[in-house]
């Protein structure tokens, strides 16, 4: 089980003095790590759009400093970049740090800022958060609509563009993580089934957020149950987030 919710970098970058990642006043460090037995931790590089500037200029800040600290503290902690990573952590006896980034409009749908972010070591993308972006927006509150709503359709869907930047999330590698969008893109999936050009094509990984509890409690975050055999016909895994 791993945590894939952590903004410890964030409070490190914005409160230097509370810390580092050994040792500092939030609710994950190193040593509450190991006295946790933990085997692997992911960092989110989180990105809030709506009190942001410079989106990518704040991600290159979390990212040097979740890379310099994970260095720092090499001998308890490693930077995991594949599962031969993860092996490589229960073995040793280390902590694995997964990176990724919470809000996908830091990357302006720019495929070249994609690959650089896997380049640079993110194996996690979360496409949206509260606000729209380049790739999805928020399926509550209509001050945050903004997509064209397709005929037929009770969601609005991204531009075409936006689903060729999934699918090049796989190509690279990088897991795509659903949250609170998640009917709005599984319709823009839903859409791409039904393309002949992409009947082909399979994505790799995606993380279904919350998965499918909505048929137990109606919330935002939680995924329709009835949406996953339509999600099914165009990827290979998917990953259920209890």
């Amino acid at each position: 089980m791993i945590d894939l919710h952590c903004d410890t970098i964030m409070q490190l970058l914005d409160h230097p003095d509370s810390g580092d990642l050994y040792r500092n006043t939030w609710k994950i460090d190193i040593e509450k790590l190991q006295k946790a037995h933990s085997k692997v931790q992911d960092f989110a590089l989180f990105i809030n759009l709506g009190e942001t500037n410079d989106l990518y200029g704040r991600y290159e800040e979390m990212r040097n400093l979740c890379t310099t600290q994970i260095h720092l503290y090499g001998e308890h902690i490693q930077h995991v970049l594949s599962y031969q990573d993860v092996e490589s952590v229960y073995e040793s006896g280390k902590i694995g740090a997964l990176m990724s980034i919470e809000e996908g409009g830091v990357l302006g749908g720019d495929l070249d800022k994609l690959k650089q972010a896997y380049q640079d070591g993110v194996r996690l993308i979360t496409l949206t958060w509260n606000y729209p972006n380049g790739l999805g927006e928020p399926h509550c509150g209509e001050q945050h609509k903004k997509f064209n709503v397709c005929p037929g359709a009770a969601v609005s869907v991204p531009p075409s563009d936006a689903t060729y930047f999934l699918l090049a999330n796989s190509a690279v590698c990088v897991v795509i993580k659903i949250p609170t969008s998640s009917p709005l893109l599984q319709t823009s999936l839903e859409a791409l089934v039904c393309r002949p050009s992409m009947r082909e094509l399979k994505v790799t990984l995606l993380l279904s957020n919350h998965s499918l509890l909505s048929s137990l409690l109606v919330h935002p975050v939680k995924t329709r149950a009835d949406n996953a055999p339509i999600i099914n016909k165009l990827l290979t895994l998917i990953m259920i987030c209890f």
